[in-house]
């Protein structure tokens, strides 16, 4: 398979990634060059001595060329190399040349075992692209801490951005020659056009060296957040908010965003319920990881937050399968990732908070924060850390309150990171509803989070948390242990 293939065949253009890893099975993604049927060998040998090999798909425009690829019945706790190439659908004898890639699948939810994955979000905002020279450099410095996983906590894209040669600061991007989705001379009208859009985004990104050689290494939990469609979007609102009061079309940036994001997201769709992205995963006796979805079912920004409004981030269903995943897990730690803060207000008072936290203005999500967290204190549940990113510095706090009133207070940590490759700020005022206290705070970094959940014998696993800059060192005051109740 790795022969010459004839000339103007199909190419494999943005490396390999895989995904969703659970202790059965994983997802494999890889994009074409043009029509092509795609095939996976599978197997426990870097020589691939007895693969499998599964005929993945068709990649087709539909898609932008890519393909998602199930992969089941596979052993827990088990290094597998994979392989993907492409036959040309009109010369099926011309295939293009493999590429390589590696994932571990979890541990079984009894194992006793170590984890240490890796999170963060924020790549391209304001002008800081792929650099010239060193790309997006953060993800070189992310593979060297070997991490199980990485979760992507969204904006991994920022359609509504530009990427000129001459960033800020001095930082000099490789330009892409794309326009922002806001930009005027974007007709939302026109769906073709709005698609290429954030196309023309996703592809810029993915071609980055060193985040496709960090994904061919380490499997990937994608969320997404706002900028993958449009700046404090929610996705069932029929019109944007009152910054594009004159523009039509608005319906075609939300469904073009969000099958770019499925397209590049590497993850699954499921039969009964295609657009649904919430779900969970575990790893081993002592991690439940919960993804959530802060965009598809939201109610809009700027609506006021009354017990008659009902105003929600989550939406009703999700928040359902979330309390119940929550009161049902054995794992010691869960944890949640979130594209939004708990804790720091976001958005505005004039166009809604984009978070949970409402900063006093009343337009937050806070009631349904409220309800959850009630019943996370009525039901005794413990070791709740949610993991953020969207405000572009690093922080971790503390939340004690008594919620249900029974006189025994809930604890909870929030832990924030990012941006891995954007606009920096420095920290600022948390909203007290949940009575947080800030444990670390630091701005104006590049920078990603990375847990390990450390077992010890006789006792239950210690949660290691810390803060990793663009340079792979980490932020000695950022170092927390965390010891289960």
């Amino acid at each position: 398979m790795g022969e010459q293939w004839p000339l103007g065949s199909v190419e494999s253009t943005h490396g390999v990634a895989s995904g969703d890893v659970s202790p059965s099975g994983a997802l494999v993604w890889a994009r074409a060059s043009k029509p092509a049927r795609m095939f996976v060998d599978l197997a426990t040998s870097p020589s691939f001595r007895g693969a499998r090999r599964f005929a993945a798909g068709t990649a087709s425009s539909a898609t932008d060329y890519t393909v998602t690829f199930r992969v089941r019945r596979l052993r827990p706790a088990t290094l597998y190399h994979y392989r993907v190439w492409f036959s040309d659908l009109s010369r099926p004898w011309a295939r293009s040349r493999p590429e390589a890639g590696t994932f571990k699948t979890a541990p079984s939810p009894s194992q006793k075992s170590a984890v240490r994955f890796a999170f963060g979000g924020d790549i391209g905002s304001s002008n800081y692209c792929r650099h010239s020279e060193y790309g997006y450099p953060i993800f070189h410095y992310m593979a060297l801490r070997d991490p199980d996983f990485f979760v992507s906590l969204g904006d991994t894209i920022y359609a509504d951005s530009g990427c000129a040669s001459a960033g800020p600061d001095g930082w000099r991007n490789l330009p892409g020659n794309f326009p922002k989705v806001d930009d005027p001379s974007v007709d939302w009208t026109n769906r073709s056009q709005v698609e290429q859009t954030y196309l023309q985004h996703w592809r810029y990104t993915r071609a980055d060296d060193r985040l496709a050689g960090f994904l061919a290494k380490i499997p990937i939990y994608s969320l997404w957040d706002d900028h993958e469609v449009m700046n404090d979007f929610g996705a069932r609102w029929t019109e944007g908010n009152a910054q594009y009061p004159d523009r039509t079309g608005y319906r075609n940036l939300v469904a073009a965003g969000r099958q770019a994001f499925f397209s590049y997201g590497v993850l699954g769709r499921r039969k009964r319920d295609p657009l649904r992205q919430y779900r969970s995963f575990t790893w081993g006796r002592d991690l439940k990881l919960l993804i959530t979805d802060s965009r598809s079912y939201r109610s809009r920004n700027e609506e006021r937050d009354t017990p008659s409004a009902r105003k929600t981030l989550l939406g009703a269903e999700q928040l359902a399968w979330l309390k119940k995943s929550l009161a049902s897990a054995t794992a010691t730690w869960k944890v949640i990732a979130c594209s939004v803060s708990v804790a720091v207000p976001t958005g505005s008072e004039q166009f809604g908070r984009d978070g949970w936290a409402d900063g006093g203005t009343g337009n937050g999500f806070e009631r349904e924060l409220l309800d959850l967290l009630r019943f996370l204190d009525r039901h005794n549940v413990k070791n709740v850390v949610f993991i953020t990113a969207d405000l572009h510095f690093a922080q971790a706090t503390r939340h004690s309150r008594d919620y249900d009133g029974d006189g025994d207070s809930l604890l909870f940590h929030e832990v924030v990171a990012g941006p891995l490759n954007a606009r920096t700020r420095a920290p600022y005022w948390l909203d007290a509803t949940t009575n947080p206290s800030s444990l670390y705070a630091e701005g104006n970094l590049f920078n990603f989070g990375l847990f390990q959940i450390l077992p010890r014998e006789g006792g239950k696993a210690i949660l290691r948390a810390e803060t990793v800059d663009s340079f792979g060192k980490t932020k000695p005051a950022s170092v927390l242990f965390l010891k289960p109740l």
